[in-house]
């Protein structure tokens, strides 16, 4: 995922029903590196709109989603298919995954 720059930080963007949200500037906070103290980029924390954004595209993906009925009406097969895909992919990509953690 692309960082943005805020205020001259690097800044892990808010990315709701697949848009990026306008960064605030106020509300970024420090993501550290756990060896050597020193913040790796920033992630800003979601206000009131933001999270009342996230509960909607929530339910409108448990709804109708991204495949036909959501997952609210999936069978557990299909479910279950995507669970294994999202596995398979953290698999492929662990020593990536473990690299960006200790970045």
């Amino acid at each position: 995922m692309p960082l943005v720059t805020v205020d001259g930080k690097q800044v892990v963007p808010t990315i709701i029903a697949d848009k990026p949200l306008d960064a605030d500037a106020s509300r970024l906070h420090p993501v550290t590196n756990s060896i050597t103290g020193e913040a790796v980029h920033y992630f800003e924390s979601a206000d009131a709109k933001a999270a009342d954004q996230a509960c909607n595209a929530a339910q409108a993906a448990f709804q109708g989603g991204a495949f036909e009925g959501g997952w609210k009406r999936a069978t557990a097969v299909t479910r279950r298919d995507i669970l294994w895909k999202v596995a398979d992919l953290f698999e492929k990509r662990a020593e990536d995954l473990k690299k960006a953690q200790k970045e």
